[in-house]
């Protein structure tokens, strides 16, 4: 379903490491413009799982999982 891509933890990574998207989008020999466009696909794929997990919850019963809250 949503998994991040080879590139997309290469990016999150890369700004974690340095904190700004500047010198990330650098590092990795990117434009900070695309460094923008992979957060926002990532925090899509985020809001994609989290509209998922309310669906799936009022299951839990159902599935066994008592994890779900």
């Amino acid at each position: 379903m949503c998994q991040l891509g080879v590139r997309e933890e290469e990016v999150l990574d890369m700004l974690l490491k340095v904190g700004n998207i500047q010198i990330a989008a650098q590092e990795l020999g990117l434009k900070p413009a695309t460094v923008y466009v992979v957060r926002a696909r990532v925090r899509g794929k985020m809001d994609a799982a989290k509209d998922f997990l309310k669906q799936v919850k009022k299951y839990r019963r159902v599935l066994g999982s008592s994890q779900l809250k």
